[in-house]
Order: C-alpha cells, then structure tokens, then sequence
C-alpha cells in the first residue's frame, strides 16, 4: 500500500474506533487491507473504499469447528410431551447453539 493509503487507512481506523465500530485487538491473526478504487458521483474512479481480505484467514480456520445442531435432534431431545410456544422453541434452539 502507498503512504496516502496507509494515511486513509489511520484515518478510518480513528474513526470507526471512536464510534466503537472497532477495538484493539491482541490476537495472532489479522486480515489484510485492501484499499480499491470506487466511483464517485462525477463516475471518476477517485474515492477509495477500504475493506478486508479475509481468505488467508479463512485458511487456517477449522472447518465446522461448531456445526449448526439439526432442529428435529433438538426437539427429540426435549421429547414429546411438551407443548411449546414458537418463542420458547426458539429459545430453546439458540441455547443449544451457544452452549451445546
């Protein structure tokens, strides 16, 4: 990246950081930044956009390290007699996620 990128790249960072859009981070990992060229109103390839390249990263993530839990073991796993509200059954589906 060229020092006016690098410099865009600060700048935004800043910005998104007192928004609380990001924070410090102290993981091994990072994605890499890529800064294209975007049009602007006038259709001049002027304004620079900036975004992450996260297929290194993708990579060396496990693969279905925490697969989705099939909704019919779930409700087999409650049994059959008991009745409940969509919202219960929800619930109950988003604790099995998060806590296994």
């Amino acid at each position: 990246m060229s020092k006016h990128e690098w410099e865009l790249v600060d700048e935004r960072s800043k910005e998104f950081h007192e928004v609380n859009l990001i924070q410090p981070s102290s993981s091994d990992f990072a994605a890499i930044t890529v800064m294209p060229t975007k049009k602007d109103w006038a259709r001049l390839w002027i304004e620079r956009k900036m975004y992450k390249d996260y297929r290194p990263l993708n990579l060396v993530t496990p693969l279905d390290r925490y697969p989705m839990p099939i909704p019919k073991e779930l409700f087999d796993s409650i049994h059959e007699n008991f009745i409940l509200a969509s919202s219960c059954a929800l619930y109950i589906y988003v604790c099995a996620i998060l806590f296994g």
